[in-house]
């Protein structure tokens, strides 16, 4: 029995909460675009998907990066980053934060803080 199932007549999925953790870097114009209003609603933007809580996001000092830090319902941790991957870039052009390019992923070691943080 995997941790993701549940024993019985029939076996069914469990889903469960993945913490991630994604460095996204933003294209022409993000250093530009990138203001606190923006990382708020970014934040918000993401904590309003399906399945998605404890969104925030904080701005590297010194880049054009983006941390995004959530947890993600799902039923292990490669759908949890499947989904995390497409929302996030799709929730940053929403934002207002220009094209994004994935630079890094990492399962997350602690739950992340609800709110957005800059530099």
């Amino acid at each position: 029995m995997s941790r993701n199932t549940i024993s019985g007549g029939t076996a069914s999925t469990r889903i469960l909460g993945w913490p991630v953790e994604l460095e996204v870097e933003l294209g022409s114009g993000g250093r530009f675009a990138l203001t606190a209003d923006r990382l708020e609603s970014l934040t918000t933007l993401l904590n309003a998907a399906e399945g998605v809580s404890l969104a925030s996001a904080e701005a590297h000092s010194k880049a054009d990066l983006v941390r995004v830090c959530l947890t993600v319902e799902a039923v292990d941790p490669y759908d949890a980053f499947d989904r995390v991957c497409v929302l996030v870039r799709d929730r940053v052009s929403h934002a207002g934060l220009g094209p994004a390019v994935l630079v890094g992923a990492r399962a997350g070691t602690t739950r992340p803080a609800a709110g957005w943080r800059m530099g």
